[in-house]
Protein backbone atom coordinates (compact mmCIF):
# COMPACT_ATOMS: atom_id res chain seq x y z
CA UNK A 1 0.00 0.00 0.00
CA UNK A 2 1.37 3.70 -0.13
CA UNK A 3 1.56 3.65 3.50
CA UNK A 4 4.04 0.94 3.32
CA UNK A 5 4.87 0.75 -0.39
CA UNK A 6 8.63 -0.91 -0.32
CA UNK A 7 10.28 -1.45 -4.12
CA UNK A 8 14.24 -2.91 -4.50
CA UNK A 9 16.66 -0.38 -5.11
CA UNK A 10 18.08 -2.48 -8.39
CA UNK A 11 14.26 -2.86 -9.65
CA UNK A 12 13.06 0.96 -9.23
CA UNK A 13 15.75 2.80 -11.96
CA UNK A 14 16.25 4.29 -15.27
CA UNK A 15 18.07 2.20 -18.29
CA UNK A 16 20.59 4.61 -19.48
CA UNK A 17 22.81 3.22 -22.47
CA UNK A 18 22.25 -0.27 -21.21
CA UNK A 19 23.11 0.42 -17.77
CA UNK A 20 20.61 0.80 -15.13
CA UNK A 21 20.93 4.27 -12.62
CA UNK A 22 19.39 3.55 -9.33
CA UNK A 23 16.52 5.99 -8.42
CA UNK A 24 17.08 6.00 -4.67
CA UNK A 25 21.15 6.48 -5.32
CA UNK A 26 22.31 7.46 -8.58
CA UNK A 27 25.76 7.69 -9.69
CA UNK A 28 26.48 10.28 -12.49
CA UNK A 29 30.05 9.66 -13.28
CA UNK A 30 32.21 8.11 -14.82
CA UNK A 31 29.99 7.96 -17.71
CA UNK A 32 29.77 4.66 -19.01
CA UNK A 33 31.42 3.74 -22.09
CA UNK A 34 27.90 2.14 -23.09
CA UNK A 35 26.26 5.33 -22.41
CA UNK A 36 28.41 6.97 -25.40
CA UNK A 37 27.57 4.08 -28.05
CA UNK A 38 25.15 4.95 -30.51
CA UNK A 39 24.90 1.30 -31.05
CA UNK A 40 22.58 1.50 -27.80
CA UNK A 41 20.52 3.73 -28.78
CA UNK A 42 17.47 3.47 -31.24
CA UNK A 43 15.46 5.71 -33.69
CA UNK A 44 11.66 5.18 -33.56
CA UNK A 45 11.19 6.39 -37.01
CA UNK A 46 8.51 8.33 -38.63
CA UNK A 47 5.05 6.26 -38.63
CA UNK A 48 1.67 7.36 -40.92
CA UNK A 49 -1.68 6.39 -40.90
CA UNK A 50 -4.53 6.69 -43.07
CA UNK A 51 -8.19 5.65 -42.41
CA UNK A 52 -11.31 5.56 -44.27
CA UNK A 53 -14.37 4.97 -42.07
CA UNK A 54 -18.04 4.52 -43.39
CA UNK A 55 -20.77 4.30 -41.17
CA UNK A 56 -24.82 3.77 -41.40
CA UNK A 57 -27.20 4.42 -38.62
CA UNK A 58 -31.26 3.94 -38.47
CA UNK A 59 -33.52 4.29 -35.53
CA UNK A 60 -36.95 2.35 -35.49
CA UNK A 61 -39.57 2.87 -33.66
CA UNK A 62 -42.99 0.61 -33.30
CA UNK A 63 -45.33 1.00 -30.77
CA UNK A 64 -43.15 0.75 -27.52
CA UNK A 65 -40.34 -0.73 -28.82
CA UNK A 66 -36.77 1.57 -29.79
CA UNK A 67 -35.05 -0.55 -32.25
CA UNK A 68 -30.99 1.35 -33.12
CA UNK A 69 -29.06 -0.60 -35.78
CA UNK A 70 -25.66 0.68 -36.87
CA UNK A 71 -22.78 -0.60 -39.85
CA UNK A 72 -19.25 0.73 -40.22
CA UNK A 73 -16.38 -0.33 -42.59
CA UNK A 74 -13.10 1.03 -41.61
CA UNK A 75 -10.14 0.88 -43.92
CA UNK A 76 -6.77 1.31 -42.52
CA UNK A 77 -3.09 1.89 -43.49
CA UNK A 78 -0.15 2.39 -41.61
CA UNK A 79 3.71 2.41 -42.18
CA UNK A 80 6.64 3.13 -40.51
CA UNK A 81 8.55 3.74 -43.55
CA UNK A 82 9.59 -0.20 -44.36
CA UNK A 83 6.63 -1.98 -43.06
CA UNK A 84 3.18 -1.34 -44.64
CA UNK A 85 0.48 -2.83 -42.55
CA UNK A 86 -3.37 -3.16 -44.14
CA UNK A 87 -6.82 -3.29 -42.08
CA UNK A 88 -10.07 -3.62 -42.80
CA UNK A 89 -12.82 -4.14 -40.46
CA UNK A 90 -17.01 -3.76 -40.29
CA UNK A 91 -18.20 -3.04 -36.84
CA UNK A 92 -22.22 -4.11 -36.00
CA UNK A 93 -23.85 -2.06 -33.07
CA UNK A 94 -27.60 -3.24 -32.53
CA UNK A 95 -29.74 -2.11 -30.00
CA UNK A 96 -33.41 -2.44 -28.61
CA UNK A 97 -35.39 -1.10 -25.91
CA UNK A 98 -39.31 -1.02 -24.65
CA UNK A 99 -41.00 1.85 -23.28
CA UNK A 100 -43.56 1.03 -20.67
CA UNK A 101 -46.45 3.58 -19.32
CA UNK A 102 -45.48 3.30 -15.94
CA UNK A 103 -42.10 5.21 -16.86
CA UNK A 104 -39.99 1.44 -17.07
CA UNK A 105 -37.77 1.09 -20.65
CA UNK A 106 -35.68 -2.26 -20.13
CA UNK A 107 -33.18 -2.08 -23.17
CA UNK A 108 -30.43 -4.44 -24.22
CA UNK A 109 -27.60 -3.66 -26.87
CA UNK A 110 -24.66 -5.43 -28.43
CA UNK A 111 -22.08 -2.98 -30.15
CA UNK A 112 -18.62 -4.31 -31.78
CA UNK A 113 -15.48 -2.04 -31.82
CA UNK A 114 -12.19 -0.96 -33.71
CA UNK A 115 -9.88 1.46 -33.09
CA UNK A 116 -6.21 1.72 -34.89
CA UNK A 117 -3.57 2.70 -32.85
CA UNK A 118 -0.78 5.13 -33.10
CA UNK A 119 2.55 3.62 -32.92
CA UNK A 120 4.96 0.55 -32.64
CA UNK A 121 5.31 -2.64 -30.79
CA UNK A 122 7.97 -5.16 -30.75
CA UNK A 123 11.53 -4.73 -29.13
CA UNK A 124 13.87 -1.85 -29.73
CA UNK A 125 15.15 -3.00 -32.43
CA UNK A 126 12.28 -4.49 -34.14
CA UNK A 127 9.81 -2.40 -34.09
CA UNK A 128 6.37 -2.82 -36.57
CA UNK A 129 3.26 -0.91 -36.61
CA UNK A 130 0.84 -1.41 -34.03
CA UNK A 131 -2.62 -3.78 -34.59
CA UNK A 132 -6.13 -2.40 -34.42
CA UNK A 133 -7.70 -2.72 -31.41
CA UNK A 134 -10.94 -4.51 -31.27
CA UNK A 135 -13.67 -5.64 -29.24
CA UNK A 136 -17.43 -6.53 -28.49
CA UNK A 137 -19.52 -5.82 -25.85
CA UNK A 138 -23.31 -6.69 -24.52
CA UNK A 139 -25.59 -4.45 -22.32
CA UNK A 140 -28.58 -4.86 -20.12
CA UNK A 141 -30.18 -2.49 -18.34
CA UNK A 142 -32.84 -0.87 -17.59
CA UNK A 143 -34.24 3.29 -17.19
CA UNK A 144 -37.22 4.76 -15.18
CA UNK A 145 -38.74 7.88 -15.22
CA UNK A 146 -41.90 8.38 -13.04
CA UNK A 147 -44.48 10.41 -15.58
CA UNK A 148 -44.80 13.90 -14.46
CA UNK A 149 -41.15 13.90 -12.53
CA UNK A 150 -37.85 14.66 -12.90
CA UNK A 151 -36.99 11.43 -11.49
CA UNK A 152 -34.53 9.44 -13.47
CA UNK A 153 -32.91 6.16 -12.56
CA UNK A 154 -30.86 4.12 -14.38
CA UNK A 155 -29.02 0.11 -13.92
CA UNK A 156 -26.68 -1.51 -16.47
CA UNK A 157 -24.99 -4.41 -16.38
CA UNK A 158 -22.01 -4.89 -19.09
CA UNK A 159 -19.29 -8.10 -20.32
CA UNK A 160 -16.68 -6.41 -22.74
CA UNK A 161 -14.26 -8.59 -24.57
CA UNK A 162 -11.69 -6.41 -25.91
CA UNK A 163 -7.92 -7.62 -28.43
CA UNK A 164 -5.09 -5.63 -28.97
CA UNK A 165 -4.29 -3.27 -25.86
CA UNK A 166 -0.98 -2.13 -25.66
CA UNK A 167 1.31 -2.30 -22.75
CA UNK A 168 4.33 -2.78 -21.48
CA UNK A 169 5.87 -6.57 -21.26
CA UNK A 170 9.02 -8.52 -22.46
CA UNK A 171 10.23 -10.35 -25.25
CA UNK A 172 12.99 -12.72 -24.81
CA UNK A 173 13.86 -11.47 -21.60
CA UNK A 174 14.05 -7.59 -23.20
CA UNK A 175 11.61 -5.09 -22.22
CA UNK A 176 9.13 -4.72 -24.93
CA UNK A 177 6.07 -2.89 -25.95
CA UNK A 178 3.58 -5.52 -26.42
CA UNK A 179 -0.15 -6.15 -27.50
CA UNK A 180 -2.46 -8.28 -25.27
CA UNK A 181 -4.62 -11.14 -26.32
CA UNK A 182 -7.83 -11.22 -25.16
CA UNK A 183 -9.15 -9.48 -21.81
CA UNK A 184 -12.26 -8.79 -20.41
CA UNK A 185 -13.93 -6.05 -18.54
CA UNK A 186 -17.55 -6.55 -16.62
CA UNK A 187 -19.29 -4.59 -14.31
CA UNK A 188 -22.61 -2.42 -13.41
CA UNK A 189 -23.35 0.62 -13.26
CA UNK A 190 -26.20 2.65 -11.09
CA UNK A 191 -27.16 6.62 -11.40
CA UNK A 192 -29.88 7.95 -10.12
CA UNK A 193 -30.71 11.97 -9.76
CA UNK A 194 -34.44 13.69 -8.80
CA UNK A 195 -35.70 17.12 -8.43
CA UNK A 196 -37.64 17.91 -5.03
CA UNK A 197 -38.17 21.23 -4.36
CA UNK A 198 -35.26 23.61 -4.41
CA UNK A 199 -32.88 20.49 -3.92
CA UNK A 200 -30.72 18.52 -6.64
CA UNK A 201 -29.94 15.37 -5.86
CA UNK A 202 -27.84 13.28 -7.65
CA UNK A 203 -26.23 9.62 -7.16
CA UNK A 204 -23.59 7.12 -9.01
CA UNK A 205 -22.46 4.04 -7.59
CA UNK A 206 -20.17 1.69 -10.30
CA UNK A 207 -18.17 -1.74 -9.85
CA UNK A 208 -15.69 -2.74 -12.20
CA UNK A 209 -13.96 -6.27 -12.64
CA UNK A 210 -10.86 -6.07 -15.16
CA UNK A 211 -8.65 -8.97 -15.95
CA UNK A 212 -5.79 -9.44 -18.31
CA UNK A 213 -4.46 -12.88 -19.90
CA UNK A 214 -2.81 -13.82 -17.26
CA UNK A 215 -5.37 -13.02 -14.45
CA UNK A 216 -4.28 -9.59 -13.18
CA UNK A 217 -6.50 -6.76 -13.25
CA UNK A 218 -5.49 -3.86 -15.32
CA UNK A 219 -3.25 -1.56 -13.66
CA UNK A 220 -4.57 1.50 -12.29
CA UNK A 221 -8.71 1.03 -12.60
CA UNK A 222 -10.54 0.91 -9.34
CA UNK A 223 -12.61 -1.65 -8.82
CA UNK A 224 -15.51 0.72 -6.60
CA UNK A 225 -16.29 4.12 -7.45
CA UNK A 226 -19.47 5.97 -6.23
CA UNK A 227 -20.31 9.88 -5.67
CA UNK A 228 -23.46 12.05 -4.37
CA UNK A 229 -24.39 16.06 -5.49
CA UNK A 230 -26.20 17.67 -3.62
CA UNK A 231 -27.71 21.02 -4.93
CA UNK A 232 -29.94 24.16 -3.27
CA UNK A 233 -31.44 26.66 -5.63
CA UNK A 234 -34.10 28.72 -4.26
CA UNK A 235 -36.86 29.46 -6.67
CA UNK A 236 -37.89 32.65 -4.46
CA UNK A 237 -37.29 34.73 -1.08
CA UNK A 238 -33.42 36.59 -0.54
CA UNK A 239 -31.38 33.50 -2.15
CA UNK A 240 -33.30 33.19 -5.27
CA UNK A 241 -30.36 33.85 -7.48
CA UNK A 242 -28.07 31.88 -5.22
CA UNK A 243 -26.47 28.03 -6.33
CA UNK A 244 -25.02 25.75 -3.42
CA UNK A 245 -23.81 22.10 -3.89
CA UNK A 246 -21.70 19.96 -2.32
CA UNK A 247 -20.63 16.63 -3.15
CA UNK A 248 -18.66 13.44 -2.01
CA UNK A 249 -16.67 10.92 -4.30
CA UNK A 250 -14.93 7.82 -3.55
CA UNK A 251 -12.48 6.29 -5.92
CA UNK A 252 -11.33 2.71 -4.73
CA UNK A 253 -8.14 0.94 -4.40
CA UNK A 254 -6.35 0.33 -7.34
CA UNK A 255 -3.26 -2.24 -8.25
CA UNK A 256 -0.38 -3.06 -10.75
CA UNK A 257 1.58 -6.49 -11.08
CA UNK A 258 4.32 -6.76 -12.53
CA UNK A 259 7.74 -8.86 -12.12
CA UNK A 260 11.45 -7.91 -11.11
CA UNK A 261 13.40 -7.85 -14.40
CA UNK A 262 16.53 -9.87 -13.42
CA UNK A 263 14.98 -12.39 -11.14
CA UNK A 264 11.00 -12.36 -12.34
CA UNK A 265 9.92 -12.71 -8.76
CA UNK A 266 6.44 -10.93 -9.20
CA UNK A 267 5.55 -7.40 -7.58
CA UNK A 268 2.01 -6.03 -6.71
CA UNK A 269 1.39 -2.74 -5.61
CA UNK A 270 -1.66 -1.18 -4.17
CA UNK A 271 -3.08 2.09 -4.29
CA UNK A 272 -5.08 3.11 -1.27
CA UNK A 273 -8.61 4.67 -2.46
CA UNK A 274 -9.75 8.44 -1.04
CA UNK A 275 -12.81 10.39 -0.20
CA UNK A 276 -12.72 13.64 -1.66
CA UNK A 277 -15.35 16.24 -1.34
CA UNK A 278 -16.34 19.47 -3.78
CA UNK A 279 -17.90 22.73 -3.43
CA UNK A 280 -20.15 24.96 -5.46
CA UNK A 281 -21.32 28.73 -5.10
CA UNK A 282 -23.26 30.09 -7.37
CA UNK A 283 -24.90 33.39 -7.80
CA UNK A 284 -27.10 35.06 -10.85
CA UNK A 285 -27.02 38.87 -11.39
CA UNK A 286 -29.24 39.46 -14.78
CA UNK A 287 -26.75 38.94 -17.12
CA UNK A 288 -24.30 37.91 -15.16
CA UNK A 289 -23.20 34.55 -13.97
CA UNK A 290 -20.58 34.34 -10.75
CA UNK A 291 -19.53 30.67 -9.88
CA UNK A 292 -17.10 29.50 -7.52
CA UNK A 293 -15.89 25.51 -7.88
CA UNK A 294 -13.73 23.90 -5.50
CA UNK A 295 -12.39 20.00 -5.74
CA UNK A 296 -10.95 18.20 -3.10
CA UNK A 297 -11.74 21.12 -0.59
CA UNK A 298 -9.66 19.37 2.37
CA UNK A 299 -6.71 19.39 0.46
CA UNK A 300 -6.20 15.78 0.48
CA UNK A 301 -2.66 14.60 0.00
CA UNK A 302 -2.91 11.14 -1.87
CA UNK A 303 -2.06 8.83 -5.21
CA UNK A 304 -3.95 8.37 -7.75
CA UNK A 305 -1.89 5.12 -8.58
CA UNK A 306 1.36 3.28 -8.20
CA UNK A 307 2.72 1.19 -10.76
CA UNK A 308 4.65 -1.91 -10.00
CA UNK A 309 7.69 -0.66 -12.36
CA UNK A 310 8.00 2.09 -9.64
CA UNK A 311 7.02 4.84 -10.33
CA UNK A 312 3.68 6.66 -8.27
CA UNK A 313 1.20 9.50 -9.60
CA UNK A 314 0.23 12.13 -6.97
CA UNK A 315 -3.63 13.25 -7.08
CA UNK A 316 -4.91 16.62 -7.74
CA UNK A 317 -4.58 18.90 -4.68
CA UNK A 318 -7.51 21.51 -3.59
CA UNK A 319 -8.01 23.35 -7.01
CA UNK A 320 -10.70 26.44 -6.60
CA UNK A 321 -11.81 27.94 -10.06
CA UNK A 322 -13.82 31.26 -10.33
CA UNK A 323 -16.06 31.68 -13.42
CA UNK A 324 -17.39 34.69 -14.78
CA UNK A 325 -19.90 34.73 -17.40
CA UNK A 326 -22.18 37.01 -19.29
CA UNK A 327 -25.43 36.52 -21.96
CA UNK A 328 -25.74 38.39 -25.08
Amino acid sequence: TNDGLFIPGDFLGFNFGGVTLNAYNPVYSPVPASALNADNFFDFGAFESDDLGVYFSDQISLGGFKFNIGVRFDDVETTNGTDTQEDEETSLSVSALYAFENGFSPYVSYAESFEPLAGAVGAPNDLRPAEPQTGEQIEVGIKYQPAGTQTYVTAAYFDLTESGRIQEGQINGTPATVQTGEVSVTGCEVEAQTVIGDWSLEGNFSLIDTELENGDPFDSIPEQQSSAWVQYQPSEGPLENARLGFGIRYVGENESNGALPVSGDPVRVITDGVTLGDLLIGYTIEDWDLSLNARNITDEEYYGTCLARGDCFQGARRTVVARVAKKF
